[in-house]
């Protein structure tokens, strides 16, 4: 009985580390935002949790993008949907998206038992304002500051990148 609940054991690691690697876009050539001097986060829609967590993560996605813009300069400006307008001379990036999961993740186990965190998945879009194309798609799986790292990330990324 020992060498088969290793077995399933195994299979499990090796079926996590296969989803941990797996691509989730589905895009032939990578996006360029070079073009984009600004980034507008509109709130996120929020189909399994309630509204004002839409607006959080779309708050945590600024925060982290100006993390990032503080640090390279890659935008004039990096604002929530409805705060500031746009300058009509300068093409703007929006990032929106869905809620489309919530979940907890335990972060420890302490004495008093265990702590938790919530989780979301968000499918994310970034979006040419002007005209309303979708240049990239992504889904993001963690908590508050994962979801609005890895969209910071990838929009870095995808600005840095040379062509």
């Amino acid at each position: 009985m020992k060498p088969f609940k290793i077995f399933i054991a195994a299979m499990i690691v090796a079926s996590l580390i296969m989803l941990t690697f797996a691509p989730t876009e589905a895009i032939a050539e990578p996006p360029s935002f070079k073009d984009y001097q600004v980034v507008e986060v509109r709130p996120f829609e929020a189909l399994a949790a309630s509204e004002s967590v839409g607006r959080e993560i779309a708050d945590e996605i600024v925060y982290q993008i100006r993390r990032y813009n503080v640090k390279y300069n890659l935008f004039d400006m990096v604002i929530m949907e409805g705060k500031q307008e746009v300058p009509p001379d300068k093409r703007a990036l929006l990032v929106k998206g869905t809620i489309t999961a919530l979940g907890k993740v335990v972060l420890d186990k302490g004495i008093l038992g265990y702590s938790y965190e919530d989780s979301y998945a968000v499918l994310c879009q970034c979006v040419d304002k002007a005209n309303n194309q979708v240049l990239y798609e992504t889904e993001a799986n963690g908590m508050f500051s994962w979801v609005g790292n890895k969209i910071a990330k990838d929009i870095y990324r995808y600005k840095k990148e040379k062509k």
